[in-house]
């Protein structure tokens, strides 16, 4: 019979073999390796400095490198945040400093790629330098990871693009996904020929060609030509701060109900398209149900006369018992229509920014998304994105409202990480 003794920690409740006593002064393995923990957190609390790079008298331009600088994690180090945000500091900079950040980009392709990317990201996003100089580069390393920066290419640089695509080699995913963001008549001229033109190769890409230009947020209709995905100008949303602005609304609810679950529908938006410069329409409405549409592919609604929402008889009801708990409910919120962005400010997934908008280019929590119209089967535009978690704590994800302005259908889509 094996004999095991108590770990001389009163705390603990183990049993441990003499031999392991014997060894470790009376304690059990996990009280020991607690202590040594313990004892190691403690030594790294006493060393530990703190080291600010910031020099106060320094540019903008080299706090913004420093920023952007991936760090190799130190346990004895604690670095000193920035004391601007890095979209205050691109902001700061004249033309000639943009140059420079650029070129420090290009020259870390190579030997940083990380610390390069970053700059890539905050210049493409936030300022409206010309990264073409970069894409020779990318080219030639075959580099297609950042597809967006490919909206900066030349005539020629298309050429190349669109003879890599034709190869039909391991790159040809990545490289139609960079031409789709070309977006160019160039562009859209080779996809418009292997629409009507179907090469050999076409069977071999992993998606349909109007979904790589579905990443770029376009495509060609039955007709050939070009058709956005979605509405320029871009807004931010925002919470209303005074009683002047005029609210767009947010989980408001309405009178009618949700045909599966029973609970009221609520206005995730309610804008009006000709304020805001996108087509001649008085209001239109988007609707959601909180407890049903994060757990549908996307939920389609109709606009009457005043552009007010409705369920629509083309979603496939299914009923269940509503088990809802109303203390669940979301808080509403009076959001209202801030700042004008640039369209694809916020559609870098790795940027730690703000993300609610109307207008604009989608951030994809998932995956690219756009339902089709279920009249007309026409791919239906983005019209607005809200994050759930920058109005609410305790909640998250983002819904995404698009619509057929043919059809006066709306649609609504969930995603979360």
């Amino acid at each position: 019979m094996i004999v095991r003794i108590p770990c001389s920690n009163p705390n603990c409740n183990h049993l441990i073999l003499p031999e392991t006593a014997a060894a470790t002064g009376g304690q059990c393995r996990p009280c020991v390796n607690a202590e040594q923990r313990k004892a190691y957190l403690a030594e790294i609390e006493r060393n530990r400095k703190e080291v600010n790079l910031y020099d106060p008298h320094d540019s903008a331009l080299n706090w913004l490198k420093l920023s952007l600088t991936p760090r190799k994690h130190d346990p004895l180090i604690s670095y000193t945040a920035c004391p601007k945000t890095r979209q205050q500091l691109l902001a700061r900079l004249n033309p000639n400093e943009l140059d420079e950040l650029r070129d420090t980009a290009i020259a870390n392709l190579i030997e940083n790629p990380h610390f390069a990317e970053n700059i890539l990201r905050y210049l493409s996003s936030f300022t409206q330098l010309n990264l073409l100089p970069v894409l020779p580069y990318l080219l030639n390393n075959h580099d297609y990871s950042f597809e967006q920066l490919f909206r900066y290419a030349d005539n020629a640089i298309t050429e190349k693009l669109i003879e890599r695509v034709e190869q039909a080699d391991e790159y040809q995913n990545l490289c139609l996904i960079a031409l789709a963001w070309v977006n160019t008549p160039q562009a859209h001229q080779a996809f418009l020929k292997w629409q009507t033109q179907p090469p050999a190769w076409l069977k071999q890409p992993s998606l349909p060609l109007n979904q790589y230009t579905a990443y770029a947020h376009w495509q060609l209709d039955t007709l050939g030509n070009y058709q956005p995905l979605t509405f320029e100008p871009c807004y931010a949303i925002r919470v209303r701060s005074t009683v002047e602005q005029t609210a767009i609304g947010y989980l408001d609810k309405t009178l009618e109900a949700c045909p599966c679950c029973t609970m009221p529908l609520e206005t995730l938006a309610r804008i009006n398209p000709s304020q805001l410069g996108w087509v001649t329409a008085a209001q239109w409405e988007f609707l959601v149900c909180q407890y049903c549409t994060p757990f549908q592919e996307v939920t389609f609604f109709e606009l009457d006369a005043q552009g007010c929402g409705h369920w629509s008889s083309y979603n496939a009801t299914t009923h269940h018992s509503n088990t809802a708990d109303p203390e669940s409910a979301w808080e509403a919120f009076d959001l209202v229509i801030a700042e004008q962005r640039p369209a694809i400010e916020r559609s870098d997934q790795f940027l730690p920014e703000d993300y609610s908008q109307v207008g604009g280019f989608p951030h994809w929590v998932q995956d690219c998304y756009y339902p089709n119209c279920p009249q007309c089967t026409q791919t239906m535009q983005f019209t607005a994105q809200l994050a759930t978690d920058e109005f609410s704590s305790g909640v998250e994800g983002t819904f995404y409202t698009y619509i057929c302005v043919n059809c006066s259908i709306t649609a609504s889509h969930y995603q979360q990480t």
